[in-house]
């Protein structure tokens, strides 16, 4: 079984050395540079057809410069990156010693690993990093971690992470192929247990096509209020054209108008044009739209697009179209983890062909305290037993120690709470 998986351990480091990280470092460049409409379609196509970078580095560099995907995308990321995970026996299988040790492999398997960057070594972390950077793929499409395994002293296995850029990536073939420079075309295949592929929707894609329209729409509404932003001052005097009168009003004029500034004698008759138009610009509306869309793109459903009188409505979708692609997500993870990682763990340290455990990320679960005290008192009138414990674990509450008698909470008695009921 050993020799099957050998080619795991052949290789200590990253496939790519410092030489050709600081080497692309070095001849980096601005995908947004002349980004106009024309070329975010191309883009599109190029990356429809299995080049990824191009596309790939747009995303990235709006993620970085656009305030509201920077944003966004940030929270979608860190909504999974803290969810908690447990470990599962296959259903059946409860009781069986098999499950058991490869639910105890697993456990700690998932607690030891390091996740990292390889364009950013000084980002370092653990388990939540690795579903931070796992959660990209729901912008860019594929997120590829490098796995770089290490054999541990009791025969068990760790592994580290190495995030590996996308444009390193074609998918020419319907399947990514690795690119060792990226001056290359055809990649190179990519051997299964050497690296982790998580997929997502790709909606930067979609984003990006917002930003782009914002980016043009905040250069031209920068152009029109340099433009039209300041009045256009017009001086009158009776004084000779050249003369000491007339050099000094030139003087004034230009140190109250940069450039929207005119001279004239008294008998000189100029029509004013209005450069401004009239009415709202549609700038503003513009922008908006752009920023509404990017922000229901990323985060489910938008509340400024909900009538005033319909707030709670409003935060209520938002709220479960937010859970749903959070649920969506963390299910998609749990597969990629177990199918690309799990079963190789497995079969090395046990020999066995498939593991009767599996990781599960659990999406975080939002608590209603007033719904919870009403299902509780419902089901205590009902003759329910109710566990104290789980009731103060639920409420965030800790029972009173032996000797703290004079800072416990204790229960009213019996007179005090008829009174309470008659007031």
């Amino acid at each position: 079984m050993f020799k099957q998986i050998r080619y795991w351990f052949q290789k200590a480091f990253s496939v790519l050395s410092g030489a050709d990280v600081t080497a692309e470092q070095r001849g980096r460049y601005n995908a947004l540079m002349g980004a106009d409409p024309d070329k975010i379609v191309a883009a599109i196509t190029a990356y429809n057809c299995g080049s990824l970078a191009w596309m790939a580095r747009i995303i990235e560099e709006y993620e970085l410069r656009d305030d509201k995907m920077r944003t966004c995308s940030k929270k979608l990321r860190a909504s999974v990156a803290r969810c908690d995970y447990t470990i599962l026996k296959r259903e059946g299988y409860e009781k069986d010693e098999r499950a058991e040790r490869h639910a105890g492999i697993l456990s700690r398997f998932w607690s030891g690993v390091k996740a990292t960057n390889r364009f950013k070594m000084d980002e370092c972390g653990g388990f939540s990093l690795l579903l931070k950077q796992m959660m990209e793929a729901e912008s860019l499409g594929f997120t590829v971690h490098e796995m770089v395994w290490r054999i541990l002293g009791d025969g068990e296995i760790t592994a580290e992470f190495i995030k590996i850029p996308l444009w390193h990536f074609e998918n020419h073939t319907g399947k990514l192929r690795f690119l060792p420079t990226t001056s290359v075309m055809e990649g190179e295949e990519m051997k299964e247990g050497e690296w982790m592929v998580s997929t997502g929707d790709g909606i930067g894609i979609a984003a990006a096509i917002c930003a782009c329209l914002k980016r043009c729409t905040l250069a031209d509404w920068a152009v029109f209020c340099e433009r039209c932003g300041m009045p256009f001052f017009i001086g009158k005097t009776s004084a000779q054209y050249g003369s000491k009168q007339w050099k000094n009003l030139a003087k004034a004029l230009a140190a109250i108008g940069r450039d929207a500034r005119l001279l004239v004698d008294r008998g000189t008759q100029i029509d004013a044009v209005q450069t401004g138009g009239s009415g709202n610009q549609p700038y503003s509306p513009l922008v908006e739209w752009a920023d509404r869309a990017i922000s229901s793109l990323y985060r489910g459903a938008d509340l400024s697009t909900m009538s005033g009188g319909q707030q709670s409505v409003g935060a209520s979708l938002q709220g479960d179209e937010m859970g749903i692609i959070e649920q969506d997500a963390c299910q998609r993870i749990s597969e990629t983890l177990h199918e690309q990682v799990e079963k190789f763990v497995i079969r090395f340290v046990t020999g066995d062909a498939e593991p009767l455990a599996r990781i599960k990320i659990e999406p975080m679960k939002k608590p209603n305290i007033d719904t919870e005290i009403k299902i509780d008192e419902h089901l205590i009138r009902h003759g329910a037993k109710i566990s104290k414990t789980d009731a103060l674990r639920r409420y965030g509450r800790f029972e009173a120690a032996k000797g703290e008698k004079d800072s416990a909470l204790e229960p009213p008695k019996e007179n005090e709470r008829a009174k309470e009921a008659n007031a």
